[in-house]
């Protein structure tokens, strides 16, 4: 099977060739067009168009004689035969015409510049581009060269076109050996402008892609191109093309002082326009119900969006995203860490107890939902009222609270609290899967019908929204309820994948999602909630330093359910999750001394070691690795708080700072650029500085700065108007040296003090 044939076609008709070949009769008959057009005859062939002979074939039957020359790339007589009248659009029977025949077979037999001149010569003398050839493909289809695609794409051609029967630019592309070493750079081309790489052709009833033509023509590397960008398409090419805005930090401190705070995000349209911009701190979804506005259009594709924000006392990380218009596509997200450091209240804690025994369905009723969340929500406040400045728990038991609206009510109410203090859900009701989503069965489902739980149920999803919600990062939920184990994947991981540094939440579910969690067992309880508590009450304290954490209170659920389920001759084994925020959640029975409330960080190769110490009970490898890091967490909030503090303290950056732009470091010199100025923080005395003109004729002034005990800040301003170059160096022993290239020769003032040194460049009234 020859899909060649498609593009091949010269095969097909190669016997009208034939029909030109000259007889000659006892030499009386001239030779025809065509010979003489191999011959390259010029001389002949004018004669015989002055005296009126056309240079056409009397029907399209026969190639005419700039068919042979377009196929032979016989650019002279091309020009020659145009220029004497011949039809430049005569169309062959097969199809083909001169234009198309030439870039077809006669392109490749030049210098490819010469071809593609050849080219915008014939279209300007009219050729007519837009004729479909053999098999109706137009001239883009059977183009071989990224130069020429790109001036047809010019003249309205689109490589994503596709023929009546499917084929695209791509298959053309391929439809043909090469000789020599093979080249894919127009493969390339057209992958990055997004021609689909999985589209079918059909050939004589047959189906084949892109992939199909290059095996058929053996195009190894064309092959192996095409397999890696099917697994992995351009970036610009998913999503139909459309390309979502660019988002970017604006005027972003590195250190605040307050919890309430302004942040801006720069949002510059690609094209497709702009739709909404989420920003998200510590994992909460800001977007909804703080106030965003656009405060600033600085051209027609950019503007400002700016959200009211809480930060937690301490690290946070800040991720944001936008879409295009229609709200499908979008941006990737950007991610960065800000510290605030301020007085605090001692934090509160705000629970969501919630048991749910009577249904709409009465089928559905359980025993021991409503005691179970009393006895957690009980066993809660006790454990913690001495740790917290206020312990706020809302239960939700009867028939009329715990309806799907009443909980989503409630979990809204706690939109506003504070981004230091604690949230904890607990749940006990019925679980169900459905599509392999989790549902939580409230009391306003009326029929055990997949229909009326997904309408009146809270899904997974619904959950990930609301909890996504709550200003936190302070997060633990807690699920006793059948074939919850999804939740830690669909709702804990995926909200934690907001936040660069895991600062999420924990969450804990009674069982897997393959599982049934026992109902009154354990004194009445369920045995989730009966481990739940004896974790609270300080059984978890692994450590014994008084206080329960959500490590330790994963570690000690996990550990002893599957335990305390075994008596009851029953497999329960929970399901949990951690990232990277790891809090305090209750006191151990007797101990009354000081907490400190500071929230944890780590990554989750740190969670997975902290886990292993846990499971082994290496309490001594536990305390030594917990305490390094809290000393590192420390030095990367006190560098934090020094860097801005190093902004803030100089005057003319201070004042500028509304305008301030771009910050970034070379050679340890961190150099802050600010419109036409330039400010070098370098925490060293002054050298020297010098002046000359090099070589080249180029202006160059250095300043050299050294190191030593006693370092004073030297700050410098430089109108950079007239500056070309700026070169920063660095040696051993702290040497620096700053060197400017000016784009004129500049005379220069300078001024040092114990505070400042002041460079002013201004033009010198003659070179030297």
């Amino acid at each position: 099977m020859i899909i060649g044939e498609v593009f091949m076609y010269m095969k097909k008709i190669n016997s009208f060739i034939v029909i030109g070949v000259l007889i000659l009769l006892s030499g009386c008959l001239q030779p025809s067009l065509t010979t003489l057009v191999k011959e390259k005859s010029y001389g002949e062939l004018e004669r015989r168009v002055k005296n009126g002979e056309s240079l056409d074939p009397k029907n399209n039957r026969y190639w005419s004689p700039l068919l042979i020359a377009a196929n032979n790339g016989d650019i002279k007589m091309m020009k020659f035969l145009i220029k004497n009248g011949t039809n430049i659009n005569f169309v062959h029977k097969s199809g083909t015409y001169p234009l198309y025949q030439f870039i077809l077979y006669g392109y490749e037999k030049n210098d490819p510049q010469d071809s593609l001149e050849m080219v915008q010569w014939m279209v300007k003398h009219g050729a007519n581009y837009k004729l479909v050839g053999y098999n109706n493909y137009t001239l883009i289809h059977i183009s071989k060269d990224v130069a020429l695609t790109k001036y047809l794409e010019t003249l309205g051609l689109s490589v994503k076109s596709v023929t009546k029967n499917g084929a695209t630019t791509l298959m053309g592309s391929l439809a043909y050996k090469q000789n020599g070493i093979e080249s894919i750079d127009l493969q390339k081309y057209l992958i990055e402008s997004c021609v689909d790489l999985n589209a079918t052709a059909v050939f004589k009833g047959e189906k084949y892609t892109a992939l199909d033509f290059a095996k058929e023509f053996h195009r190894h590397r064309a092959l192996k191109l095409l397999k890696t960008s099917i697994q992995s398409p351009p970036k610009q090419c998913k999503n139909n093309g459309i390309i979502a805005p660019k988002v970017s930090f604006y005027q972003l401190q590195e250190a605040y002082n307050k919890e309430n705070v302004i942040v801006n995000i720069e949002v510059e349209d690609q094209g497709f326009g702009v739709g909404d911009v989420e920003l998200f701190v510590n994992g909460a979804d800001t977007l909804g119900y703080e106030k965003s506005k656009i405060v600033k259009d600085s051209n027609t594709t950019k503007h400002i969006k700016q959200f009211h924000i809480k930060l937690q006392n301490g690290l946070n990380d800040i991720a944001a995203y936008a879409y295009d218009k229609t709200n499908k596509v979008k941006s990737e997200l950007i991610r960065t860490q800000v510290v605030a450091s301020y007085k605090v209240k001692k934090p509160e804690l705000y629970a969501l107890v919630i048991g749910i025994d009577e249904f709409e369905d009465t089928t559905l009723n359980l025993k021991y939902a409503r005691d179970d969340a009393a006895f957690f929500g009980t066993t809660l406040y006790k454990r913690t009222k001495n740790m917290y400045s206020k312990v706020h728990i809302k239960y939700l038991k009867k028939k009329d609270e715990t309806t799907r609206d009443s909980i989503v009510k409630a979990l809204l109410s706690l939109r506003g609290i504070s981004a230091n203090d604690s949230f904890v859900f607990y749940v006990a009701s019925h679980g169900v899967l459905i599509k392999k989503k989790f549902y939580i069965i409230t009391s306003s489902v009326s029929k055990a019908s997949i229909s009326n739980v997904q309408k009146n149920g809270l899904s997974e999803d619904d959950l990930k929204n609301l909890f996504r919600r709550i200003p936190t990062a302070n997060k633990l939920i807690l699920i006793d309820a059948c074939h919850a184990g999804g939740i830690n994947k669909n709702i804990s991981q995926k909200l934690a994948k907001r936040s660069l540094k895991k600062l999420n939440l924990t969450s804990i579910t009674a069982s897997s999602s393959q599982q049934v969690a026992l109902e009154g067992y354990a004194d009445g309880h369920g045995i989730f909630t009966y481990i739940l508590t004896e974790a609270l009450e300080g059984n978890a304290d692994i450590d014994k330093n008084g206080v329960v954490q959500t490590m330790e209170l994963v570690n000690y659920v996990t550990k002893m359910v599957p335990l305390e389920a075994k008596k009851y001759k029953h497999i329960q084994v929970p399901e949990s999750f951690q990232s990277g925020q790891v809090f305090n959640v209750s006191l151990s029975r007797g101990f009354n001394g000081r907490v400190d409330m500071k929230p944890k960080y780590y990554n989750p190769k740190e969670i997975e070691k902290i886990k292993e110490f846990m499971k082994n009970n290496d309490l001594k490898s536990l305390k030594s690795f917990v305490e390094n890091k809290e000393q590192s967490t420390e030095k990367i909030i006190a560098k934090y708080k020094k860097d801005e503090s190093e902004i803030k303290k100089s005057s003319l950056v201070k004042a500028k700072s509304k305008k301030l732009d771009n910050k970034f470091k070379l050679a340890g010199i961190e150099i802050i650029a600010n419109g036409d100025y330039i400010f070098l923080k370098i925490a060293n005395k002054l050298k020297a500085h010098s002046g000359f003109v090099d070589p080249k004729g180029r202006n160059i002034i250095f300043f050299d700065f050294f190191s030593d005990k006693e370092f004073e800040k030297v700050k410098k301003e430089l109108d950079t108007k007239n500056i070309s170059n700026i070169y920063i160096a660095s040696r051993e022993g702290g040497w620096y040296r700053i060197t400017l290239e000016t784009k004129d020769f500049l005379e220069y003032e300078y001024e040092a003090t114990k505070e400042w040194f002041l460079v002013k460049l201004k033009q010198s009234k003659e070179k030297k």
